[in-house]
């Protein structure tokens, strides 16, 4: 059974019944996936709060979303979107063999099975132009790509062998000549308005716009950092020592970080709101 409430067209009327998994969302409409893989949406309809697939005989797996629409990927790896058509709400693709639907606010992307990627939505958040004056840089046609992820406007995709391409709002990450160049990356973070991205030695690459005046550089060189979380444009990494190290601007968590002290660690990072990050360590037990 869902509960709905506040304002917006997603506040009232959700559905009654029960046996729903997972509950996504736009800014002003909710889509909840069932168990049986049938999905009830509810809210504003230029939202995606009207059109969701109803008993079409496919079986739903997950749905993404961006701010005004949502697209739901099936068991045979087909999509199928609706909401805002100019928010990736139309224009998905018609093949199946998608294996994930990654999403910024105002574009989708999926990735194939061969490692290919499909851009749809509002080009200046990287969604697919065919205008060749276009600002925005499309998605990479090559192949190979073994995750997508995501700002609030831009894309950064990781290849097999570890090089990154980026599309989408240059301000957000998708300027090519600020991201990374060359294989070797194992993982990408993403925060609100960037991107980290780590090697398996632990070096680091951040862009986007927590790259500003008075921002903190992310550590030089290999690292020992085995987790990153991100607020909306800073990140902070947890050592294997316990300790913390924290990059971006100072404002948003890129500042100082908490010391380790009488021996104690650090075991776990969370990014609390849009500008800060809490530390758990465990307690110290006392001997009897």
């Amino acid at each position: 059974m869902i509960a709905a409430w506040g304002a917006g067209g997603g506040g009232t009327a959700p559905p009654s019944d029960s046996g729903y998994v997972t509950i996504s969302s736009t800014d002003n409409a909710f889509a909840a996936l069932k168990s049986d893989g049938s999905i009830t949406a509810w809210g504003f309809s230029s939202s995606g709060g009207l059109g969701a697939p109803a008993d079409d005989g496919r079986v739903y797996i997950g749905i993404s979303s961006t701010s005004g629409a949502f697209a739901a990927l099936d068991n045979e790896g087909a999509i199928n979107a609706w909401g805002s058509s100019s928010l990736g709400g139309a224009g998905e693709p018609t093949e199946s063999g998608f294996k994930s639907i990654s999403a910024t606010n105002g574009a989708f992307a999926a990735l194939t099975g061969d490692g290919s990627i499909v851009a749809w939505g509002d080009v200046d958040f990287g969604g697919e132009s065919t205008d060749d004056l276009d600002a925005a840089p499309n998605a990479p046609t090559d192949s190979g790509y073994i995750s997508i992820s995501a700002t609030t406007g831009a894309f950064a995709a990781l290849k097999e062998d570890g090089a990154i391409s980026v599309w989408g709002d240059p301000e957000y990450g998708g300027d090519a000549t600020e991201a990374p160049s060359g294989p070797g990356y194992v993982s990408i973070v993403s925060a609100e308005y960037g991107f980290t991205a780590i090697k398996a030695d632990g070096s680091l690459a951040m862009w986007g716009s927590g790259i500003e005046s008075g921002a903190v550089a992310p550590p030089s060189g290999p690292t020992t950092i085995v987790a990153i979380s991100a607020t909306d444009s800073a990140f902070a990494g947890l050592k294997s020592d316990g300790s913390i190290v924290a990059w971006g601007p100072p404002a948003n968590g890129g500042g100082d970080v908490p010391p380790v002290t009488d021996g104690v660690k650090f075991v776990s990072i969370s990014d609390v709101d849009a500008n800060c990050f809490s530390a758990i360590n465990p307690p110290i037990e006392l001997e009897e």
